[in-house]
């Protein structure tokens, strides 16, 4: 935008890139539903998320972990 880069606010339309791919929402673009594919908030300590591939979506310091049933939430690192 006026070139510079920004990053879009929650419910913005995004491409399914996370992470290493660049990322271009202020928390995560959130694939776990079908496109398009809409930005989120980061979750929190508890939140389930989608498998021990979605670090992405949860907050700094969490990682998407297993918690037994096949239950994944975002934990802090053991």
């Amino acid at each position: 935008m006026g070139g510079f880069c920004t990053l879009l606010a929650d419910a913005a339309v995004c491409d399914g890139s996370n992470g290493i791919l660049g990322g271009q929402c202020q928390g995560y673009c959130d694939t776990s539903m079908s496109s398009p594919y809409h930005c989120a908030a980061r979750k929190a300590a508890g939140a389930t998320c989608g498998g021990s591939y979605d670090d992405e979506s949860c907050q700094a310091g969490l990682e998407c972990l297993d918690v037994g049933g096949g239950v994944f939430q975002c934990t802090a690192c053991p």
